[in-house]
């Protein structure tokens, strides 16, 4: 099939399809969430066949039970821990009972604010994903976590939490390499939020150090 033998969208036609407004097809192309094509003119252009790949996978993610979801996540972090070890670790050491407890409620209310993130669209659940950052820089810096320390349990957890959505969505059958880019993107920023809330938090403590 060549190129004029595929149906193209403007960007008005491609918001009527998927029924929202043009700002919105606007914003997730910025985003880079829906496929998107620029004529020499710069004008944007839609693919048929891409928009109607991109709706069914999202219709797909939607699918998914949010509450299996999160158990999932939850189970899988538990038996990385019990089978990797963590006793071995020095910042898992450095933790008593009051200190696990408080990072499983934590990880819990991470799960849960990522979740929501993916399901629904919205940007209120990023700014959460700083708050919680934030927050556990605190706990970390008052355990006496080095900044790499601290680093390293999130990216433990956040690989667990990856590998957990990768099981849900092969669960639930979705195949579309579109949903699994968009899944990645928005893991990705979400987790990058977080990351950053606590990097900079220790950055400032530090600035803050006489």
């Amino acid at each position: 099939m060549t190129m004029s033998d595929q149906r193209w969208l403007s960007l008005s036609d491609a918001a009527a399809l998927l029924g929202v407004h043009t700002s919105t097809v606007r914003k997730w192309s910025n985003e880079g969430k829906l496929p998107v094509h620029l004529t020499s003119g710069g004008h944007r252009r839609y693919l048929l066949s891409e928009i109607e790949l991109w709706q069914k996978s999202r219709i797909s993610a939607e699918a998914i039970d949010t509450s299996y979801l999160l158990q999932e996540i939850l189970r899988s972090v538990r038996l990385q821990i019990q089978e990797l070890s963590l006793e071995k670790e020095t910042w898992f050491l450095r933790m008593d009972t009051g200190t696990r407890a408080y990072f499983r409620e934590s990880g819990r209310n991470l799960a849960r604010t990522l979740v929501a993130y993916l399901t629904v669209e919205g940007e209120e659940s990023v700014a959460q994903a700083g708050a919680l950052g934030f927050e556990y820089a605190v706990h970390c810096r008052r355990l006496g976590l080095t900044v790499k320390e601290a680093a390293q349990v999130f990216l433990f957890f956040r690989q667990q939490v990856l590998e957990a959505l990768g099981k849900a969505y092969q669960s639930a059958c979705i195949t579309s390499p579109v949903a699994w880019n968009a899944l990645l993107q928005r893991f990705s920023h979400f987790s990058d939020q977080v990351l950053i809330a606590i990097l900079d938090h220790y950055d400032q403590r530090e600035r803050h150090v006489p």
